[in-house]
C-alpha cells in the first residue's frame, strides 16, 4: 500500500512538472500575456490541482494485513509439511522432532530407525528380547496365581513345589516367603509405574531439552559471581583512589599555603630592600 502511494505521488509530480513546462512555453510565446494579471492556480485552466489524503491508520491496516497474510501462508505451509501432526503426538514423532530440532533432522532420524527395524538382525534381536520378556511375564503371572492359591488354601505346600535357584540353601517355607515378597514388590512397583509409563518418554525428552538451559544457567551464575568479584575489586580500587586524591588535595593545600607565606615574606624583603635603596639615593 505504501509503495503504491509513493508511485502515485511520483506520477503526480511528473505530471505537475510537465504542466509547468507547458505553461512556461506558452508564456514565452505569447508576450501579451506577460502584461496581463497572473491568474491564480484555482481559476487558471492550465493548472491542475491534486489533493492527497493520508492517515496513519491506513499504514497500520496495511501492516496488519501483511502480517495476517504471512500467518495464513505459514499455517498452510505447516499443514502441508505436517509439523502440527508431529507436535500433537508427543509420545511418538513429537519427541523425535523436539530432539532433532528441525524437520529434516527428524526425517533423517526416523529413516535411521526404520532402517534399523527393517534389518533382519535387528528384527531377530527384537523378537528374541520379546520372547524372553514374554517368558518372564508368564513366569511372574504363574507365581502370582500360585501365591493367590496358597493364600486362599489353609494347607501348606508340598515339598515337590518348584523353587528358584537362589533358594537352594534355604528351607522350603523361607524360600517361598522370599519369593512371595519379591513378587509382591515387583507387582507394587509395576502398579506405581503404570500410571506414569505414558509420560516418561516425554519427560525424558523435556529433561534432555532443559539440560542445555541448566548448563547455560550455571554458566550465567558463574559469570555473575565473577562480575560481583570484579565489582568488589573495582570498589576497593575506587576507595583507594579516593584516599589518594584526598591526600593529594591536602598536600596541595599545604603547598599553596607555604607558597603564599614565601611570597609574602619575599614581598616584605623586597619592600625593605627598596626602602634601603631609596634612603641610599637620598643620602647620595
Amino acid at each position: 500500500m505504501v509503495v503504491r502511494q509513493v508511485e502515485v505521488g511520483k506520477a503526480l509530480i511528473a505530471q505537475l512538472k510537465d504542466f509547468k513546462s507547458r505553461a512556461r512555453a506558452a508564456k514565452s510565446d505569447d508576450s501579451g500575456e506577460r502584461e496581463a494579471a497572473p491568474a491564480s492556480p484555482a481559476t487558471d485552466p492550465q493548472f491542475v490541482t491534486y489533493e492527497l489524503f493520508y492517515t496513519p491508520e491506513s499504514h497500520k491496516l496495511a501492516h496488519l494485513s501483511k502480517l495476517t497474510e504471512l500467518e495464513s501462508r505459514l499455517t498452510s505451509l505447516e499443514r502441508l509439511i505436517g509439523t502440527s501432526f508431529l507436535q500433537e503426538h508427543d509420545r511418538g514423532d513429537g519427541s523425535v522432532l523436539q530432539s532433532s530440532g528441525s524437520l529434516i533432522g527428524a526425517l533423517e532420524r526416523l529413516d535411521h530407525h526404520l532402517s534399523n527395524l527393517a534389518h533382519p538382525r535387528q528384527l531377530d534381536a527384537v523378537a528374541h528380547r520379546v520372547k524372553s520378556l514374554t517368558a518372564d511375564l508368564d513366569r511372574l503371572a504363574d507365581l502370582r496365581k500360585k501365591q493367590l492359591l496358597e493364600s486362599a488354601s489353609p494347607s501348606h505346600p508340598t515339598p515337590s513345589a518348584p523353587s528358584t535357584d537362589m533358594d537352594h540353601h534355604l528351607p522350603l517355607g523361607a524360600s517361598q516367603t522370599e519369593s512371595e515378597r519379591r513378587v509382591n514388590h515387583l507387582f507394587a512397583t509395576l502398579e506405581k509405574l503404570d500410571p506414569v509409563a505414558g509420560i516418561i518418554p516425554h519427560l525424558v525428552a523435556r529433561l534432555h531439552g532443559l539440560r542445555a538451559l541448566h548448563t547455560e544457567a550455571a554458566v550465567f551464575a558463574d559469570s555473575l559471581k565473577m562480575l560481583a568479584d570484579e565489582q568488589g575489586k573495582m570498589g576497593e580500587g575506587v576507595g583507594a583512589l579516593k584516599d589518594a586524591v584526598g591526600a593529594l588535595e591536602v598536600s596541595v593545600r599545604e603547598n599553596e599555603e607555604r607558597v603564599k607565606r614565601n611570597v609574602e615574606s619575599l614581598e616584605g624583603r623586597m619592600e625593605k630592600l627598596l626602602e634601603r635603596v631609596g634612603k641610599l639615593d637620598v643620602t647620595l
